[in-house]
């Protein structure tokens, strides 16, 4: 099929640019086209090129935002498709992450010449910094009517984002509030546990305030510690034990000291004699020279 030229770019002598306009083709893929050109004395030159051809009543992938998710999922995605068939339900509209099926909770827009849709991504089990998937979106009325574009999925790694307060009284009973970033999302208490391991001790938290696929906030209540002492705190998720997260925290003494016995009350003025006292939450001595 001959192609109509509509300009011609000289670079030198030997270099030149062609614009043409391409035909109407009914077929979609790469076409093999020639350029040939008549020089002096009659000599033809010709040159082979390859053109990707689509279909112009096709669905494609016009945008999809972000490119890349969370593992833990949550992932909140936008993604604008032309062509597509109208739709107006969320039923009417499948998406497949690596044949996961993700939860569509939202249409933008739908027209005959664009649609856009959000939807969530499911948890994705990673093994690597960043694994590839493909994701399809498949139209319920025409199951042959599939979009598909290529994505990925990055491990997300829970650190602790603040711990107030960061101190506490031995005496046990206060509340800490511990913000976590990308901590796997939980819904009730039973699905949490913090451990405070020189202790060998765990409490469950005091309560869940956030959350979700980016950000946890939990409380918990401190335990009583004898001596006061630095503690290693370590939040669990009983489901997922591998995306734990530590801190450490200092438990103070604010209990005053207290004298429990001191005998004998009474001695010898003219020579020395052993004295015995027990006192509650005297600071710990090593030797007898503290």
């Amino acid at each position: 099929v001959s192609c109509e030229v509509v300009g011609l770019l000289s670079l030198s002598a030997f270099d030149f640019v062609l614009y043409f306009v391409t035909p109407p083709l009914q077929m979609r893929g790469a076409v093999s086209g020639m350029v040939t050109v008549q020089g002096f004395g009659e000599q033809t030159y010709s040159a082979t090129f390859e053109l990707s051809m689509k279909s112009d009543s096709m669905p494609e992938i016009v945008s999809a935002y972000p490119s890349a998710a969370s593992s833990l999922g949550g992932t909140r995605m936008v993604v604008a498709i032309s062509r597509f068939t109208p739709i107006s339900q969320l039923n009417e509209v499948v998406v497949l992450i690596d044949q996961v099926r993700a939860q569509v909770d939202r249409i933008i827009t739908s027209s005959p010449e664009i649609t856009e849709i959000g939807f969530t991504a499911p948890p994705f089990p990673c093994s690597s910094s960043r694994c590839p998937v493909k994701v399809e979106i498949q139209s319920v009325s025409d199951i042959n009517e599939v979009v598909s574009f290529d994505f990925e999925y990055a491990v997300a790694v829970p650190r602790i984002r603040t711990v107030h307060p960061s101190t506490a009284p031995d005496a046990g009973g206060s509340t800490i509030t511990v913000d976590i970033e990308n901590f796997p999302q939980v819904s009730t208490l039973m699905e949490v546990i913090i451990r405070f391991d020189e202790l060998r001790l765990e409490v469950p938290p005091q309560s869940i305030l956030i959350s979700d696929s980016s950000r946890t906030v939990l409380t918990f209540r401190t335990p009583p510690v004898s001596p006061a002492s630095s503690v290693h705190v370590r939040v669990v998720n009983l489901f997922d034990q591998a995306n734990s997260v530590d801190f450490d925290m200092e438990l103070l003494s604010t209990r005053e000291p207290v004298l429990v016995s001191f005998t004998p009350t009474r001695g010898p003025s003219n020579s020395m004699f052993d004295v015995h006292a027990i006192i509650d939450n005297y600071p710990v001595a090593v030797t007898g020279l503290d």
